[in-house]
């Protein structure tokens, strides 16, 4: 199944595109609803080209078992893939897209396909709620954090 979700943003495409490679802004985003520890207690500060083994908990609290992020980027294209898959998830291919709209507007897109057995359509229900909430924690950092105006 897919899920798409878009917004557009009140920053530049190249200033939003550099805190998508942040993790620091990931753990923003996600959090409290998700929480993200890497098994390996190793964090880059910028995700890189490879596999990052974790343990996911729902909250914060509940564990809902291991999540392999698998991050590939088109620096021109202003892309990241997240084809990862979890425990309970076969498949995860999260595509995070980021178009400009002129210098102070900037298309953001997650577009998410999932697979995970009978739970799929209880995964996409969920997936429906955490990326819209991710973004409305994207709009906040923006407001917080966003200094090119």
């Amino acid at each position: 199944m897919r899920v798409t979700v878009e917004t557009v943003f009140e920053c530049s495409a190249k200033w939003l595109f550099e805190e998508v490679q942040k993790t620091s802004s990931f753990l923003y985003i996600t959090a409290p609803l998700m929480k993200f520890v890497p098994c390996n207690r190793c964090w880059n500060k910028r995700w890189k080209q490879k596999n990052y083994e974790m343990k996911m908990f729902l909250f914060g609290v509940l564990p809902l078992g291991k999540y392999w992020i698998c991050i590939e980027k088109d620096l021109d294209a202003m892309t990241i893939r997240d084809n990862g898959k979890g425990d309970r998830i076969s498949k995860w291919d999260h595509l995070i897209t980021i178009a400009p709209l002129g210098e102070q507007k900037t298309k953001y897109c997650d577009q998410i396909d999932i697979e995970a057995g009978v739970v799929t359509v209880f995964v996409y229900l969920f997936v429906q709620l955490f990326y819209r909430y991710r973004q409305s924690r994207w709009r906040k950092w923006i407001r917080e954090k966003y200094t090119e105006k």
